[in-house]
């Protein structure tokens, strides 16, 4: 993880500029003269409304404060943007609900992402801490929320990669580095044993390439596993 996001209790943390979420109802409940100036640049706290006021280095965004969805996606919007500043790190107050918290920094983690493979100038960023005011540490779920964006960006690199670079044995040797990192069982299957399974219409699809194709088969087996369940997908 590039960046380095904590939990404080303090509100005066110091940070370069400061996030605020806010909906409709509290923009009303700003003091005259701030909500005046937000007017004036047409801003009302409209769900993905955004504006900076360098005077007090805060930067609003307009959300639906009861709606985990509005949080999750405001939390990516919001690095995309940040990151674009002359800054080192930002503040912003998180909730007293976990889930909350987990879709926040889920958003975040998950808007950081840039695919820079093919790029001769990668985007440079300055930003480096991100300060969530909370009544406590939400560790568990900074922890999981680093793990699942990890996987899903795992998953974009993939797609974003082009298929001829991405091939499926290139594939199979991603599926088998997964397999190691986190001991899965990890089971590549080749022509012969497309063949033998009687896999016809993945060997007729994979005719229209000069590439061969592999059946990947990664298995995760935690101890005291309640249900079995099965993921199938396909890549082309």
């Amino acid at each position: 993880m590039r960046l380095n996001i904590k939990f404080t209790k303090d509100s005066n943390t110091k940070s370069d500029i400061e996030i605020v979420f806010i909906n409709q109802n509290l923009f009303k409940k700003l003091p005259k003269d701030k909500a005046d100036i937000l007017s004036l640049q047409n801003f009302s706290a409209k769900e993905g409304e955004v504006i900076f006021l360098q005077s007090d280095r805060i930067l609003y965004y307009g959300v639906i404060l009861d709606d985990i969805d509005s949080i999750r996606e405001a939390g990516a919007k919001v690095i995309r943007i940040v990151k674009k500043y002359n800054i080192k790190s930002f503040k912003i107050r998180g909730f007293e609900s976990s889930d909350f918290n987990y879709a926040l920094i889920l958003g975040i983690l998950l808007g950081d992402y840039e695919f820079i493979d093919y790029k001769s100038k990668p985007t440079k960023t300055t930003l480096k801490d991100i300060f969530i005011i909370a009544k406590k540490d939400y560790k568990d779920e900074l922890h999981k929320a680093v793990i699942v964006a990890n996987s899903v960006n795992i998953a974009r690199n993939i797609i974003n990669t082009p298929p001829q670079e991405c091939t499926p044995i290139v594939l199979a040797d991603i599926a088998k580095k997964i397999a190691k990192d986190f001991s899965l069982d990890c089971r590549i299957g080749d022509v012969k044993f497309l063949q033998q399974e009687k896999m016809e219409l993945i060997l007729a699809v994979a005719r229209a390439s000069i590439n061969e194709p592999r059946f990947i088969k990664l298995v995760y087996k935690p101890k005291k596993a309640k249900k079995r369940v099965v993921l199938v997908g396909k890549g082309l």
